[in-house]
């Protein structure tokens, strides 16, 4: 298990329209900068809502295959099974109720895909739960160390060629529906598949440096 000091590139994310675009930047931090290939990883992301987070928005983590993505060694991937217990959600140090469909109550939803040469963990606001308000403090575990409740027993599996991909936090209000002012904020960041991997380092969340 490792972790190292994060250092984020912002970038710009543009939307569809008919929808108003607002593009915003935050930080957000990640607690894994680098990582063996070809194994399973444990990641840990933090970070303060920028806007609102309402029924039906929702937040993407999308990890980028080596770029350019040339073969599917290149790619993230999800082992088997992989799903809503084993990720953990805690916002404003309370744990969120966390569901594997959308539904009409509270918490969120977690859906886990493989899209194109990534993987995306999707977070999505179930209709009965209150709003996440701006400014509120977001924890976000993946894999083993998703203990609340069932203790995560899936990881995302770094791709088994070594080089720099990314990794990105994109948070969607309004999801642009028609009539609705839309909202997208992006941090990103690379990080290293190296064979040579530090054991030991600092997780810095919330405004990494």
């Amino acid at each position: 298990k490792t972790s190292g000091v994060v250092a984020i590139m912002l970038t710009l994310a543009m939307s569809f329209s008919p929808s108003i675009v607002h593009a915003a930047t935050f930080d957000a931090g990640h607690g894994q900068t680098s990582g063996a290939p070809g194994v399973g990883q444990n990641h840990t992301f933090g970070f303060n809502l920028p806007e609102d987070l309402s029924e039906s928005e929702y937040i993407d983590i999308s990890f980028y295959g080596i770029s350019p993505v040339s073969v599917s060694n290149d790619e993230f991937t999800v082992q088997s099974g992989l799903d809503y217990t084993d990720v953990d959600v805690s916002i404003n140090g309370e744990e969120q109720l966390l569901t594997d469909t959308i539904t009409a109550g509270t918490g969120i939803n977690i859906n886990v895909s493989e899209i194109g040469d990534g993987v995306v963990v999707q977070l999505i606001v179930n209709g009965g739960q209150a709003t996440y308000s701006q400014g509120e403090a977001v924890i976000i575990k993946i894999g083993t160390n998703a203990t609340n409740g069932a203790t995560g027993n899936k990881q995302i599996v770094n791709p088994e060629n070594t080089g720099t991909a990314e990794v990105a936090v994109q948070i969607d209000t309004n999801a642009g529906s028609p009539g609705y002012e839309h909202e997208t904020n992006t941090s990103s960041e690379s990080m290293n598949i190296t064979a040579s991997v530090p054991e030991v380092g600092t997780v810095v969340l919330f405004g990494a440096s």
